[in-house]
């Protein structure tokens, strides 16, 4: 099941993107905060772990209501390659390097889709939230398996990001990436 945190104006959309992934999924309610938007996003993220954590899951799986998946069959395909060994394992990333085993060495971005390990989910609530969450932690990703998806599987949709309080657009970080379905 996927954990979606949208906001009222962009429900429909989310739920589009996963009746055509034929996925079940829950709607989270995002968090804002005025002129924190980055607080209300990691708060947003954070009571869905939380949930998790608290109904003892092991594992939790959560997007962001302006998914976009890459083609039909992107969530099956990312759910059959989750590792075995992973704090969090990411269906894309926007920046950030990885090594030979996808496992990211460096900064990242991009928390569209992913899966966080039960065995992560105390240093996940303790990351800080005056940033932004994939930026606080990928300072830790030396300590951590941060895994990513050999072939990305969805990515943002082009639009109003409230994060950014702008119209953004990053199909031009997407180029040279090896896609699904693509």
């Amino acid at each position: 099941m996927i954990n979606v945190i949208t906001l009222p104006s962009r429900t429909e959309q989310a739920i589009s993107e996963l009746v055509d992934q034929g996925v079940s999924f829950k709607i989270w309610h995002g968090v804002i905060i005025q002129g924190l938007p980055f607080k209300g996003i990691s708060l947003a993220h954070k009571q869905i772990v939380q949930d998790a954590k608290n109904r003892q899951l092991n594992r939790v799986v959560i997007a962001e209501d302006d998914i976009k998946f890459t083609a039909p069959g992107a969530y099956n395909y990312f759910v059959s390659k989750i590792p075995e060994d992973y704090d969090i394992f990411l269906g894309m990333i926007y920046e950030g390097n990885t090594d030979e085993n996808n496992k990211i060495v460096d900064y990242w971005c991009g928390m569209t889709l992913y899966c966080v390990h039960q065995r992560f989910y105390d240093q996940f609530l303790a990351t800080r939230e005056m940033n932004h969450i994939d930026r606080e932690l990928s300072k830790t990703c030396q300590q951590h398996k941060f895994i990513v998806c050999d072939k990305y599987v969805a990515y943002q949709r082009d639009g109003y990001s409230f994060n950014k309080r702008k119209a953004c657009s990053y199909g031009h970080l997407l180029k040279g990436k090896s896609l699904f379905g693509g």
